[in-house]
């Protein structure tokens, strides 16, 4: 049976490498997106449980949007009156508030810990976004010189991490939260102040208008983060704090469903996409099967002419599919996760969607679901010609040529 199929195949080698083809472009296409709408969801859904905070306020003068603010880790030099901060803490309905100051790391040391960070210097006594992570895993509160990682940060030098030319305790890295924090540096607000208060390669990477027109830094905060009392009252805390200060009010519930408005679309495009390339590769392998059918009219009748069974015949045919399926899928686990490769690195770098890598074994099981998929669809497709074969009157297509 094995040496009929590999022996059918090899005689239309054009057709079987057209079907093969088709199916590593369609499974290719089906597992990159497959993988990237797991990844955008599940980091949706990391940073919906794990920001913290119910409302982020920004400098006026930031021109960039919430979401890149909330979900990359691109330094941001912005700078805002650290009494926008004191004015906020004591609005009605403001449970907790806690003011962020930014700043970066720079790439142009061999020894530094590598690329441009986010620095966030965080005000260790009003922090409620670290605070059960450093209660759980520090059991204190976080010392000068010391420093936590995001999870996408790399911990250079193990324990130490040099940072602007000071070198740093690196105390702990944080687990993976599908946001900004995954690739920023965490510091207290006093450090970071220091660390960027006329530091010369910061003026190098920022140039001379780096501060913003601010004289002192130490007085100044990049953004304040709020929670509130109750969240039926978001509405109203927003409107009272934008009463008070002079900023960008934003509501994180907010950035999250526009984001998730985006999202769904960008999936509902690629499943339509998707569910048009399959029909396209569906009606392609169908007339593969039916025409290679057509063509062995002669050779199959004779099979049957000699003693073999329907069921043997419909066998042969859908086992066709099966190694077309197999080579077809296994090429197309391959385009699939280059495809997969490449848009996760458009992610990370020109976007600002939240996005989290699905875990080994859950890939692994989607690989091996997907590689199914793929076989069974072919099968599908080879159905109609294989059971036309299978009720094929042997002297008719032998004496005609062709089948009826």
């Amino acid at each position: 049976m094995w040496s009929l199929i590999r022996s059918g195949l090899l005689q239309r080698k054009m057709f079987s490498a057209l079907i093969i083809i088709s199916l590593s472009i369609a499974s290719g296409f089906f597992l990159m997106t497959m993988l990237t709408n797991i990844t955008l969801a599940k980091g949706l859904a990391l940073s919906n449980a794990r920001l913290g905070a119910d409302i982020l306020i920004l400098p006026s003068t930031v021109g960039a949007p919430a979401e890149q603010m909330l979900f990359s880790g691109i330094p941001m030099n912005i700078y805002m009156e650290e009494k926008v901060f004191l004015e906020i803490k004591d609005t009605r309905g403001v449970a907790q508030a806690t003011p962020q100051f930014f700043s970066q790391t720079v790439n142009d040391s061999c020894c530094s810990i590598g690329g441009e960070y986010r620095l966030v210097g965080f005000d260790v006594d009003s922090d409620f976004m670290l605070k059960a992570w450093m209660d759980q895993h520090l059991g204190r509160e976080l010392q000068e010189g010391e420093v936590i990682l995001g999870a996408a940060v790399p911990a250079f030098l193990g324990d130490r991490a040099l940072i602007l030319d000071k070198l740093f305790t690196v105390v702990g890295q944080l687990g993976e939260t599908g946001t900004g924090m995954d690739k920023t540096i965490f510091t207290s607000l006093k450090e970071a102040r220091a660390l960027t208060e006329g530091n010369e390669r910061l003026g190098n990477t920022w140039g001379p208008q780096r501060f913003s027109g601010v004289a002192d830094l130490s007085q100044m905060i990049s953004a304040v983060l709020v929670k509130v009392e109750d969240r039926s009252m978001l509405e109203q805390v927003v409107i009272d704090i934008e009463e008070k200060v002079n900023a960008q009010v934003i509501p994180i519930a907010n950035v999250l469903n526009q984001t998730k408005e985006q999202l769904d679309l960008i999936s509902t495009s690629l499943y339509l996409g998707l569910f048009l390339l399959g029909i396209i590769c569906w009606w392609t392998l169908f007339s593969h099967f039916n025409w290679s059918v057509n063509r062995r009219k002669s050779q199959l009748g004779l099979f049957k002419a000699v003693g073999a069974k329907p069921q043997q015949l419909f066998l042969l045919i859908a086992l066709e599919a099966v190694v077309l399926g197999i080579v077809g899928g296994a090429i197309g686990l391959m385009i699939g996760g280059g495809l997969f490769w490449v848009v996760t690195n458009w992610l990370a770098n020109y976007t600002f969607f939240p996005w989290s890598m699905p875990a080994i074994r859950e890939v692994i099981v989607i690989a091996v679901g997907y590689l199914i998929c793929i076989v069974l669809f072919a099968v599908i497709a080879s159905f109609y010609p294989a059971i036309r074969v299978a009720k094929i009157d042997p002297s008719t297509a032998i004496s005609q040529g062709k089948l009826e």
